[in-house]
């Protein structure tokens, strides 16, 4: 029996890949593949064809409704589960129109999604974790949304968001998300967190360690480094400030929980997700040819050489209205002291003074003896 095919759509690298990770703890003979648009995925299904699509609502380009939509046009019996960080009412209703078998918000419960699919591939539920899985401290390893909950619920924090080394949202606890926060907060968010890995680089080997705060008029801002990573935490800004040490202390605490749980998930948090420079392909010439260098004095160029070209550059252009160029053209044809285009040339006159042509003697007395 082929191994059944899911194809994740998700814009978040890391995201996809955590589920990825998740997903294989049902079944290693999973074939899962991971592409960041809509576009790809319909290309993707299209050539090989898929036993399930898990899909993000938001998308670069295409929506996942959409995406939803185009796929049952072609293939109305491959399964669909959309996902969602949106907080508006209505699209659980909407991802039912359009066919999805499932919806689920972010951030997600990894035991709801495990057994949705499960559910929909016909596979058994994942079984809970054995007892030998539990950490030192004798407590379960806790998962990344229930880690992010419990931090929001010490700090009575608005929303706990975790965001990649690009900005987007991996992980989120609370409903905390006005349009504004991932187009004018993120950008500047990521650059002071990029500032602090670096003076934090100067000051200690290994991981950043700290927590940034900022006070602001109606939420107060922590984040955390987390690798690469960025712990994010939006408060109430009338929490007392006696409560910042406690603050400090939970955040750091929680970063490194959740970086042990990024690890275990195989994460890179460590490094940034960018593609690696191509190689630098050797040069190889014919066998018995050497290579010759040849340096820049032996091809000098003399400025009197370019004082032509120079000038050519700082004449006026000419005007871009098209009369006006009419205009100049036609003056330019009735004026009889215009120059040739090709100074170089001879008229037919100067030919025939020159006897590099015939005169009209000549011509005519050939003509007659033709005849």
């Amino acid at each position: 029996m082929a191994a059944r095919r899911v194809l994740i759509v998700e814009d978040t690298l890391e995201l996809g890949r955590m589920l990825r990770s998740a997903l294989l703890t049902l079944d290693p003979a999973l074939e899962i593949h991971v592409v960041p648009s809509a576009e790809e995925a319909l290309l993707d299904v299209s050539r090989q064809g898929a036993d399930l699509m898990i899909a993000d609502i938001r998308l670069p380009g295409m929506s996942g409704f959409d995406l939803v939509k185009k796929l049952h046009q072609r293939f109305p019996q491959t399964p669909c589960i959309l996902i969602t960080a949106l907080t508006e009412e209505g699209l659980a209703q909407r991802a039912q129109e359009v066919g999805a078998v499932r919806f689920l918000r972010k951030p997600l419960s990894m035991n709801t999604f495990l057994d949705a699919v499960a559910e929909v591939l016909g596979m058994p539920t994942a079984p809970p974790p054995p007892a030998d899985t539990a950490s030192s401290t004798g407590e379960e390893t806790p998962r990344l949304a229930a880690r992010l909950g419990r931090l929001r619920q010490t700090l009575n924090a608005h929303a706990v968001f975790l965001l990649d080394d690009r900005g987007h949202i991996v992980a989120q606890a609370g409903e905390w998300l006005p349009a504004y926060f991932e187009h004018e907060w993120i950008p500047p968010l990521m650059a002071a967190l990029s500032a602090g890995i670096k003076v934090s680089r100067l000051i200690r080997p290994g991981p950043p360690q700290g927590v940034t705060a900022l006070k602001g008029a109606e939420v107060d801002l922590l984040f955390a480094p987390v690798g690469v990573f960025a712990l994010v935490l939006v408060v109430p800004a009338n929490e007392s400030v006696v409560r910042l040490p406690l603050a400090f202390e939970a955040v750091l605490q929680a970063a490194q929980e959740v970086a042990r749980i990024l690890d275990e998930m195989g994460v890179g948090y460590l490094t940034v997700t960018t593609a690696p420079p191509p190689p630098e392909l050797p040069l190889t010439l014919p066998p018995g040819v050497d290579a010759e260098v040849v340096p820049v004095e032996v091809l000098p160029v003399e400025a009197t050489e370019l004082q032509p070209l120079v000038e050519s550059l700082e004449q006026p252009s000419l005007p871009a209205d098209p009369q006006a160029i009419d205009a100049f053209w036609e003056a330019a044809v009735k004026d009889e002291a215009v120059s040739l285009l090709t100074p170089e040339a001879l008229t037919y006159e100067e030919a025939r003074r020159l006897g590099l042509a015939p005169d009209s003697e000549a011509e005519e007395s050939t003509e007659n003896d033709n005849e």
